[in-house]
């Protein structure tokens, strides 16, 4: 057997038309007539005006009680009705959260829909923002179709604290909300929101990746990165090198010691180590300076006599690699002054772990890198990227893609619309640029899911890119039917009154879909009705009967 929606949605469309005359008199229009008539009577006597002090909080409860009576004359008679029309198809006794399940598979599988609203969003970050991370909305439901329960409103996000450990947090509020039998309703979420923003170290980041920052080298390929995949990329992918200075000790000094000053983030703030004998090895110099915060994995090596050492450093792991400098106090030999610094000397661009994934272009190889990711079935995931160019683009994409296999098929989502997303990278900015995506997976995943990092157009022969810090993890969503987030740091940090601008869109044309979420709370069940802008089930059926 089948339900008979013909059959519901006239009722239901007769429901909503009574519901709707029903909350007539609990609207703010009413609310605007009363104030009307208090406001005539403020020049009156005391005696006058006490008589109608009374009449707001009077109507107020007049429309909390009409509210009551619509819920009791047509929320609950319509709870009910659904569920007995499954009860009877099934021929079995169900809940009403069951019957809700059941009537909405059914209709996902007839095939009907109801009438779509238009909706949209956008984001803006602060003109005057000192940091330049990247806020990422999507307001498609985890089975790829546009939600239709978003809450029409803009939300002023700013960032409030600046933590001693590096985080920040940006916070806001909604617009005030309503009852859904209010007649003011939905207003807005009236929720208070907090963020932090994905660091770039993933120190806060569940990656669902590893050596996502391709700071480690492959065993047994040592210029591709471990524990990713490289399947097309013999001729232009490889790693930067770490980047390296030396520091040589001259003219044979016979005593005293020196230091060596290092940055942390931002290249302002000196960190000098502790005093390194005038003939320190390398070993030991490379013990002073990982006693350095943000440097305990950096590696010295030495060539040279003692004390006429060169100490190469080669800052593994650090987020920037700024030129160190000496102080020196060195005493006695053949001269002044006893050390030499070299420039800094690099391969490439990083931005979190002293190295980044290159791919130099040939004019043809379309680059593959794969790894076998672990996600589950009906979620919303969110992957990213820093990109940047360090030879000029003319020619060439990046994209990152959900597959079943290495060279396989890209999986899609309820709807049929593929997880992959491609950047055009001649339309890259100077610097680091954000590149995200928004993957929803089905209920029905392969065996293996590897996520791809390639170059569907390949790049050309004289353009260099640099990619770093490729994160993938389950987006966060403002509350329920609503969009889902991710916001990320970048080069620049977020400091305080930073601001973002969410504008979310609904124009609530939709009315059958909308009053089933304010009868039936379908939102909660993580679902909605199938829309369309050629509908099974017009909102014309919203009619007396």
């Amino acid at each position: 057997m089948a339900l008979n929606f013909t059959t519901f949605f006239t009722k239901f469309g007769h429901a909503v038309y009574s519901a709707k005359n029903l909350l007539q008199n609990t609207g703010p229009d009413q609310d605007t007539v009363i104030q009307s008539f208090v406001n005539d009577f403020d020049s009156e006597s005391l005696d006058v005006k006490n008589s109608i002090d009374g009449l707001i909080p009077n109507f107020r409860q007049s429309q909390a009680q009409a509210r009551q009576a619509v819920s009791n004359i047509i929320v609950t008679p319509m709870r009910s009705f659904l569920t007995q029309e499954v009860r009877e198809d099934l021929g079995k006794s169900v809940s009403f959260n069951e019957a809700m399940t059941e009537f909405l598979d059914q209709l996902d599988a007839s095939g009907n829909s109801v009438e779509s609203s238009t909706v949209s969003s956008s984001v803006t970050a602060g003109g005057a923002n000192t940091g330049d991370g990247e806020l990422f909305i999507s307001t498609k439901f985890y089975d790829g179709t546009e939600s239709q329960l978003l809450i029409d409103e803009d939300l002023l996000l700013t960032c409030t604290t600046v933590n001693q450990d590096g985080s920040r947090t940006f916070t806001g509020k909604g617009d005030e909300a309503y009852a859904k039998l209010d007649g003011n309703y939905p207003g807005g979420t009236g929720r208070n929101y907090s963020i932090t923003p994905y660091r770039l170290d993933n120190s806060n980041v569940s990656n669902l990746l590893t050596s996502a920052n391709f700071s480690t080298a492959d065993t047994y390929a040592t210029t591709q990165p471990a524990n990713w995949l490289a399947y097309d990329a013999d001729a232009t992918g490889s790693l930067t090198d770490y980047v390296t200075q030396d520091i040589e000790i001259t003219n044979s000094p016979t005593g005293g010691y020196y230091n060596i000053v290092l940055y942390e983030k931002g290249g302002t703030k000196q960190l000098v180590s502790e005093n390194i004998s005038y003939a320190a090895n390398g070993d030991s110099v490379q013990a002073s300076l990982r006693k350095l915060p943000g440097y305990s994995q950096v590696t010295v090596t030495s060539t040279g006599t003692s004390p006429n050492y060169t100490h190469t450093i080669t800052f593994v792991g650090v987020e920037y690699a700024y030129a160190a400098v000496v102080r020196e106090f060195l005493t006695g030999g053949g001269g002044s002054p006893y050390s030499v610094v070299s420039a800094l000397i690099p391969s490439g661009d990083f931005r979190t772990a002293g190295r980044s994934l290159k791919i130099t272009g040939n004019g043809t190889e379309q680059t593959d890198y794969y790894q076998k990711i672990t996600v589950e079935k009906n979620t919303v995931y969110f992957a990213h990227a820093l990109i940047k160019e360090t030879t000029a683009i003319t020619t060439g994409t990046l994209a990152l893609s959900l597959i079943d296999s290495p060279g396989g098929t890209v999986l899609q989502d309820l709807q049929g619309n593929n997880n992959t997303s491609s950047v055009t990278l001649s339309t890259l900015s100077a610097g680091w640029n954000h590149f995200g995506v928004f993957f929803r997976t089905s209920d029905d995943l392969p065996e293996s899911v590897y996520l791809r990092l390639n170059c569907p157009t390949a790049i050309d022969a004289s353009g260099v890119l640099c990619i770093d810090s490729v994160r993938m993890l389950p987006a966060a969503q403002f509350y329920s039917g609503g969009p889902y987030y991710c916001m990320f740091e970048g080069d620049t940090n977020f400091e305080l009154d930073d601001t973002f601008t969410i504008s979310v869109n609904n124009d609530y044309t939709g009315e059958l879909q909308q009053w089933f979420d304010r009868i039936y709370d379908v939102r909660n069940f993580r679902r909605q009705l199938p829309h369309s802008g050629t509908p099974t089930y017009a909102d014309t059926l919203i009619t007396a009967s």
